[in-house]
């Protein structure tokens, strides 16, 4: 809780990016000001979120263009996301809701899509939610992909992720992303 980061060393590396993904260990809230006065599209996985307020999150979810968390304690994050739509009209919130797909709240709309099929067994979901985070912002933030392209490819990302025994050994590529994406071309949204 009381780690303090070099800021200006951080400012060094984030000056040359044009997208910050934070998780929520306490110290990463300092470099929150840095990534919004250089202008970046900051991202913020708020992890199990419980309810709002969070004192904890609000940092996060202020400084955020786009958030993530996962539906663990919720059956139907529509709510929630609806809320934080409210507060923050321009923010991008995704739900993910294990082999319930995902959820993706614009403003007051919240649509869901139905969660891709592949290959292998669900071996360990842990890293799902940073696989489905990845796949998103690397298409829809860096790459300029429509907002269904890249939650199709967050979500491949997520399930490949599923298949593998948690650990960096073997994460997914760019061209096996290329390749399942185009079998799959766009998850069904569901109603």
């Amino acid at each position: 809780m009381h780690l303090r980061p070099d800021l200006e060393a951080c400012r060094a590396v984030l000056a040359h990016a044009r997208l910050a993904h934070f998780n929520i260990p306490n110290w990463t809230r300092l470099l929150l000001p840095v990534a919004r006065e250089l202008g970046l599209t900051v991202s913020c996985d708020l992890h199990d979120i419980v309810s709002l307020p969070d004192a904890y999150r609000q940092d996060f979810i202020d400084a955020a263009d786009i958030v993530f968390f996962s539906a663990a304690h919720h059956s139907d994050p529509a709510a929630l996301m609806r809320e934080m739509g409210r507060r923050h009209r321009d923010m991008i919130v995704i739900v993910g809701m294990s082999n319930r797909g995902c959820a993706v709240g614009t403003g007051q709309i919240v649509r869901r899509f139905a969660a891709v099929l592949g290959d292998g067994p669900i071996v360990d979901t842990n890293g799902a939610g940073d696989g489905l985070a990845v796949g998103f912002l690397s298409s829809f933030v860096l790459d300029g992909d429509a907002l269904e392209d890249a939650i199709c490819r967050g979500q491949i990302v997520a399930r490949y992720t599923c298949t593998q025994k948690a650990s960096s050994a073997h994460l997914m590529t760019r061209d096996m992303l290329d390749e399942q994406y185009h079998r799959l071309k766009h998850p069904r949204e569901v109603r």
